[in-house]
């Protein structure tokens, strides 16, 4: 009877060393997949990481494209505002060499008339010349945006 007891307190031992043995076997084989597990999660979070950065890329370019259509637009309107400005005028030569822009009589209505300084009409833009001075050559207009000054004399304008 006590062989049999101790068969059975060996094979009790057996069973017991054959269970830690599969326990680690087990650890083992969840450490190496864990391990693999983890490998791909770090993987696959650098490739989120990346698609983050590339979809914030995409909508800076995007938010820039933005902006320059807004922008191209409103010079869209700028030019088409400037055409319909720019058609109401007439280059006119007011002495020997002298141009300004006059407006057109049938534009005019009830403003009075006046002269655009031409350097300032080509870079779009309505600039009033100003009555100065009379000297022995005729009167001086000036702008007073670009500086620039015209004298004419003897075809004055009728306002003057």
């Amino acid at each position: 009877m006590k062989e049999v007891e101790r068969m059975y307190a060996d094979i009790a031992g057996a069973l017991s060393v054959i269970k830690t043995a599969s326990d680690l076997a087990t650890l083992v084989l969840n450490t190496k997949v864990n391990q693999a597990v983890k490998e791909k999660a770090i993987e696959l979070q650098s490739v989120i990481i990346s698609l983050q950065s590339t979809i914030l890329t995409i909508q800076a370019q995007y938010q820039d494209l933005l902006t320059d259509k807004n922008r191209l637009e409103q010079d869209l309107v700028n030019a088409k505002n400037w055409e319909a400005e720019a058609a109401k005028h007439t280059l006119t030569q007011i002495a020997l060499g002298a141009f300004v822009y006059v407006i057109n009589e049938d534009q005019r209505g009830s403003q009075p008339a006046y002269w655009l300084c031409t350097n300032c009409y080509e870079n779009k833009q309505k600039s009033i010349l100003q009555k100065g001075t009379h000297n022995m050559d005729g009167w001086q207009f000036s702008c007073p945006n670009c500086n620039m000054t015209i004298t004419c004399n003897p075809k004055v304008p009728p306002w003057v």
